[in-house]
């Protein structure tokens, strides 16, 4: 991939996680997965591991020293 996709592909996914930070549509979910994860806290979750993967690309492609 040239720098160009991959500073677009960085501005795509940062703005996907704001908008599923925000997750104004969702609502409370109050079910336990697998005996002992709620919903909220799953999504949470997710959500880090998420951020933290972007973060990684973030500054393994996009901030390396040129």
């Amino acid at each position: 991939m040239t720098d160009r996709r991959h500073h677009a592909l960085a501005w795509f996914a940062g703005l996907l996680l704001l908008f599923l930070h925000l997750d104004f549509w969702r609502e409370a979910d109050n079910s336990f997965y697998g005996g002992w994860i709620s919903g909220e806290l799953g999504y949470r979750l997710i959500w880090m591991l998420l951020a933290w993967l972007y973060l990684l690309y973030f500054c393994s492609w996009i901030w390396r020293d040129t």
